[in-house]
């Protein structure tokens, strides 16, 4: 049928005429336009911990366009359970309807913790600690780009007095 060719042949036309004017608009052809790269996790969720008069405080911060998971939370102190930590950080947030998780509760902005460990006995050497170390585990995504990042530990070491210390293993490149 000529017709049917002929119309078939204005739409391929038209097709590739919007085609090169979204080029030209935006630099690129539409099923080319980029998602913007995703932030180093730690960009995206930077974290420092203090240990200041044998407590311990954790900061993460989070950029726009970006939220952490808070029931994912995971806390240690020199190898053991930080349930304090761990409980404050997993406590709050706001409600968020995931495509992965469903309802669940995110931070989109910085979330912080502090705790003073619990002392087994009168005199434990761990009321009067030179150093302690935490492992803290956290996972988020990124709206902006489209990712979630897996998993995440970090481990940062300080000694008394510290504050804003980095962990040690951030990682600059990469989704690491």
């Amino acid at each position: 049928n000529v017709n049917a060719d002929t119309a078939a042949a204005a739409v391929a036309r038209a097709l590739r005429v919007l085609r090169w004017a979204a080029m030209g608009v935006v630099g690129m052809p539409l099923a080319f336009a980029a998602t913007p790269e995703p932030l180093p996790v730690d960009t995206a969720f930077p974290l420092t911990a203090s240990f200041v008069d044998q407590m311990v405080s954790v900061r993460i911060d989070v950029q726009p366009g970006h939220y952490l998971y808070a029931d994912r939370f995971e806390v240690k102190q020199d190898g053991l359970p930080a349930v304090e930590l761990q409980r404050l950080l997993r406590a709050g947030g706001k409600p968020k309807q995931d495509p992965n998780f469903g309802l669940v509760m995110v931070y989109t902005q910085a979330v912080s913790a502090q705790s003073k460990p619990k002392l087994a006995a009168k005199g434990d050497a761990a009321s009067s600690k030179t150093q302690t170390q935490l492992e803290v585990v956290f996972q988020g995504c990124s709206e902006v780009a489209g990712i979630c990042y897996p998993p995440t530990k970090r481990l940062i070491t300080l000694a008394s007095g510290a504050t804003h210390v980095k962990p040690t293993d951030a990682q600059a490149p990469g989704l690491k």
